[in-house]
């Protein structure tokens, strides 16, 4: 019976060895998907700024093109408005200042915003 119970301790131990061996494997496992999670987040957080930041250049050119595009319309009607007025006093040199104005604001690529 000695010899048996002795067998068996001898089993437990070894299966307690086996079990302890395998919980180290998955927490060594679990603790490369962490790694591989956290850097997976960490390319993913670069990836997001960068694009962040790219957005925000966008922004300020649209920005600028909007207000180029503003300038050239207000420069056009006021070309315009001194078209008519010149018309009302019989200037016909405004109108050929007028069409000028608008074709050199026609080659901006801003203006067809």
């Amino acid at each position: 019976m000695n010899g048996h119970t002795g067998l068996d301790g001898v089993q437990n131990e070894s299966s307690d060895i086996e079990t302890e061996n395998q919980d180290v494997i998955e927490v060594e496992e679990a603790e490369q998907e962490y790694e591989s999670l956290n850097n997976t987040i960490d390319q993913l957080d670069s990836y997001l700024t960068e694009l962040e930041q790219k957005n925000d250049d966008l922004i300020v050119k649209i920005q600028e093109l909007i207000d180029s595009s503003r300038q050239a319309r207000e420069q056009i009607e006021k070309e315009e408005a001194k078209e008519d007025e010149d018309k009302k006093n019989g200037d016909k040199g405004g109108k050929k200042k007028g069409k000028k104005a608008q074709e050199q604001l026609e080659g901006m690529p801003y203006a067809t915003l």
